[in-house]
């Protein structure tokens, strides 16, 4: 017995009730320009989580209960709003801390920023720059809200049917997969 909590204290070996390493959360991020990142390990301040403030309560929200983030402020702002939508479904209306305002940005104050990985490597952005951030576990590809028709092509921004812009969708499973058509065929009756 005293022999388990020397280990424990050393460090080589683990309580049944710790958790084993946390899942790596993938994100698609897209800046205030409209460049998109496939971000893998996405961390902010090196946790998975980001504390939004409702009024004069501050929120914990864990990255793995989030769907989609929409930053609505300025850039000029220590605190933008944002919309957060929760996999559940429900919307969380508040602001987020982003770092040390206008002038703080001019004298190089530090800034809060996403980090992660991405095919080219390490990746760094500030919170300021970002647009929206939409996590996922499978495949973020583009529909027409009118027809449902899926696109895989990136630079694809509108509906080439209808002309509408396309929505960003999360897919669970891989739809690359081509289907060959079956011709139609007519019953001949005798």
């Amino acid at each position: 017995m005293w022999w388990s909590m020397l280990l424990i204290g050393f460090g080589l070996l683990a309580p049944s009730t710790w958790a084993g390493p946390a899942k790596e959360v993938r994100a698609t991020i897209i800046d205030r320009d409209g460049n998109r990142f496939e971000v893998q390990n996405l961390e902010l301040e090196g946790h998975k989580v980001l504390f939004l403030t409702r009024g004069k309560e501050r929120q914990k929200v864990k990255f793995k209960e989030i769907r989609k983030i929409e930053f609505i402020g300025i850039r000029s702002e220590e605190e933008m709003p944002a919309r957060i939508t929760l996999r559940d479904g429900r919307l969380l209306v508040g602001t987020i801390y982003v770092g040390g305002g206008l002038t703080g940005y001019i004298r190089g104050a530090r800034l809060v920023s996403f980090t992660g990985r991405t095919d080219l490597g390490k990746f760094t952005i500030p919170l300021r720059d970002v647009r929206e951030v939409f996590f996922y576990g499978g495949v973020l590809l583009k529909r027409c809200p009118i027809c449902g028709h899926i696109f895989e092509q990136k630079d694809y921004r509108y509906c080439p049917y209808h002309g509408v812009k396309l929505e960003l969708v999360e897919v669970e499973r891989d739809t690359t997969e081509v289907e060959e058509a079956q011709p139609d065929t007519i019953k001949q009756q005798q």
